[in-house]
């Protein structure tokens, strides 16, 4: 292979340009003779696996960057082909997660959006006030009770309550349920 030619070629895809520190040998031989190797390959399975030919140049650029610096910190993987395969791979799913996580907020924050949009305004008004009572009842109950049903709404279990409020598990639970049903007599009081 021609080390000044800017572009290598497989059956499946082109391969992205290689740095040309590396290939010209001026910072890691190694890298380089691993690049020549084995970058068609993996880029072949990159291009498989994302089934986007820019993105997986980007993750191949990924991967090799990464071999560079186990060559400069004088941790050369035993096998290079295997390293690079398994790093690729890893760079593949990170994306992937990233991407999901993105697409998971994306849709969150725009059936939110929608729910404002399509909620009439009696409706607004009616959420609202159900709001501003559940408020006045829950400031008649005391901080602890007050603090340990907020965070019970969150998703917190008994044993974290319990140590945040600074009471053992028996007392949490005793005040949790004597709150709850004081919480309910207010709220009924203020619907009669």
């Amino acid at each position: 292979m021609d080390p000044n030619a800017d572009v290598g070629t497989t059956a499946s895809a082109t391969v992205p340009v290689l740095p040309v520190p590396l290939r010209v040998g001026v910072a890691g031989a190694q890298t380089g003779d691993a690049y020549e190797q084995h970058a068609a390959e993996v880029h072949g399975f990159l291009v498989r696996t994302v089934r986007d030919g820019d993105v997986a140049a980007d993750l191949l650029a990924d991967a090799f960057t990464k071999l560079l610096v186990e060559e400069r910190g004088g941790r050369w993987p035993d096998h290079p082909r295997a390293w690079l395969y398994r790093v690729a791979s890893n760079l593949a799913i990170s994306r992937g997660r990233r991407l999901q996580a993105a697409a998971r907020v994306d849709r969150a924050l725009q059936a939110r959006h929608q729910d404002r949009e399509s909620a009439s305004p009696d409706a607004e008004v009616l959420r609202r006030e159900r709001r501003g009572d559940l408020d006045r009842a829950l400031s008649l109950l005391g901080a602890d009770a007050r603090a340990a049903l907020l965070l019970a709404a969150q998703g917190f279990d008994g044993a974290t309550i319990a140590v945040t409020i600074g009471r053992t598990e028996a007392a949490t639970r005793t005040l949790m349920c004597r709150s709850r049903m004081r919480l309910r007599d207010e709220l009924r009081e203020e619907h009669r």
